[in-house]
């Protein structure tokens, strides 16, 4: 119990003298401690919360933009869109690895390549691969076939045995009748498609 004389002169003076009125505030905490845990542990959802209620509050103040919002949809798809294919057309600049056009050099042109590989057709059968791309775009065509001697072969347009080219939406390979070594082949084949 605290005396009523001096309170730098007695033991619970002194208390009074180096903590004041932190000792009630102390006692708060430790009454709510388990509240201030509980604070603790979900503090990164409290804020998720409270940027949810901004964003939230954001949208009440202004109500106009959700119908914009649903106005432009389409708008914003097609920005969204040109967007990517301009991340896609500066990505190597940067360094980083897309899929899409690859340019050396101011002068240079766009390129990509399209690569298709299956087996060919059978002996004077003629078989086609979808190749969806814009044939004004085409600007090369190789190729190689393992042929039934194992020997690797390129694939030409003017082949006699085996020939390939490309047509508005696939590529085409024919095999002769007399080519016994090119039936039923594996093959690989790239496409070279500019900008």
């Amino acid at each position: 119990m605290r005396t009523a004389m001096n309170p730098y002169n007695n033991e619970a003076g002194l208390v009074d003298k180096f903590i004041g009125t932190a000792y009630d505030n102390v006692k708060i905490v430790a009454d709510a401690i388990d509240k201030v845990k509980h604070l603790s542990d979900n503090m990164q959802a409290v804020y998720n919360f409270s940027a949810t209620k901004d964003a939230l509050e954001a949208f009440i103040a202004n109500p106009d933009f959700l119908t914009w919002l649903q106005d432009n949809q389409t708008t914003l798809g097609n920005l969204s869109g040109l967007l990517a294919s301009l991340v896609v057309d500066y990505a190597a600049l940067a360094g980083a690895e897309f899929t899409g056009f690859v340019k050396m050099g101011a002068a240079g042109v766009g390129i990509k390549q399209v690569y298709l590989s299956g087996n060919s057709p059978v002996i004077g059968a003629t078989n086609i691969w979808l190749h969806n791309s814009n044939p004004s775009k085409i600007i090369g065509i190789s190729g190689s076939i393992v042929t039934s001697a194992g020997n690797i072969e390129a694939l030409t347009p003017d082949g006699v045995d085996a020939k390939i080219w490309c047509d508005p939406t696939h590529l085409r390979m024919q095999i002769g009748e007399e080519a016994t070594a090119y039936g039923n082949r594996p093959f690989h084949v790239i496409l070279s498609i500019i900008e």
